[in-house]
Formats: structure tokens, C-alpha cells, sequence
């Protein structure tokens, strides 16, 4: 069955005719009206230090969309996952899953933009490795049990 999604990046030229802080607000309206006439999800990248604005915070952004939605569910494709941490982002989805009701989802990618990797202080050589690590993270936190984590044990509630 075909799906139809509303996609978001929220960027803006500086010389655009619309100031940032209005595309936020309008992001929010459209979805909403795409859940009102029956459309399946918005769409939500991330890119960080662009200088357009890329959305910087897409799970923040989901929050905000499935708080005045009822159906429409959020994919996040993708959230680059060396410059994220992944217990922080265990915690935040599990919070978004319990209560969206199960309507946000998300794709990681291994990043590309040096300036990003800079950015947070991670070796862009390794975003393949750090990938794989941010997986086994996300797995082993969202069993509620507590685990090994780069030398220490954490435990990260509640599950989603």
C-alpha cells in the first residue's frame, strides 16, 4: 500500500523571505493538517552547523509534532548516529515511543560532513565503528537491564 509523507529539513536561506523562527511554528500547523486529512508521516532529517539552519534536533522536533497529532507518525531519516549519544538517545526515544503511542521511528546513518564530526569532537574515520557501537547501544539499553558501556554500567528506564 502506497504511503504518503510529509518530509521537513527546515532550512532557510539567509536572503529567504521567511525568518526561521516562523518555519518552526508552520512545520507544526502542516502537520497537523496532514493528520487531519489522512497522510502517514513527516519526514525529519538532521544536520548540525549548516549554515541554512538544518534541523539540528529532529527528536525534539518529533516530540513537538506527535504532541499535537493524534495518527501521523515520525520518521526521522536519518539521525547521524557518531555524534549522538547513545544512551542519551535510548532514554529520549523510549520517552517519545511511550507517549506517541509507538508513532516515531528512526533511521541511523554513519554521517559524511567533516564539519559535523568536527563539530562534536569525533573521528570521522571511525563513523563506521561508532555506528555499529550506537546499535549494540540502543539494543542492549531498551531491555531495561543494566550493561556495559564503555566501562561502566548503566541501566536506562523506562523501556520502550
Amino acid at each position: 500500500m502506497a504511503q504518503l509523507a510529509l518530509r521537513f529539513d527546515l532550512r532557510n536561506r539567509a536572503e529567504g523571505p521567511t525568518a526561521t523562527a516562523e518555519l518552526y511554528p508552520a512545520c507544526l500547523e502542516m502537520c497537523e493538517w496532514g493528520d487531519r486529512v489522512g497522510l502517514d508521516y513527516a519526514v525529519m532529517s538532521e544536520h548540525h552547523g549548516t549554515d541554512d539552519g538544518f534541523l539540528p534536533a529532529p527528536l525534539a522536533m518529533a516530540a513537538l509534532v506527535t504532541g499535537r497529532t493524534r495518527r501521523l507518525r515520525v520518521s526521522i531519516a536519518c539521525m547521524i548516529a557518531p555524534v549522538n549519544d547513545p544512551i542519551r538517545v535510548a532514554e529520549e526515544m523510549a520517552v517519545l515511543d511511550l507517549a506517541s503511542r509507538g508513532r516515531v521511528s528512526v533511521v541511523l546513518g554513519a554521517g559524511y560532513r567533516p564539519e559535523e564530526f568536527a563539530m562534536y569532537g569525533v573521528d570521522r574515520s571511525r563513523r563506521g565503528e561508532l555506528l555499529e557501537e550506537f546499535v549494540r547501544a540502543l539494543r542492549s539499553a531498551w531491555t531495561g537491564e543494566p550493561f556495559e558501556w564503555r566501562g561502566r554500567t548503566v541501566r536506562v528506564t523506562p523501556t520502550p
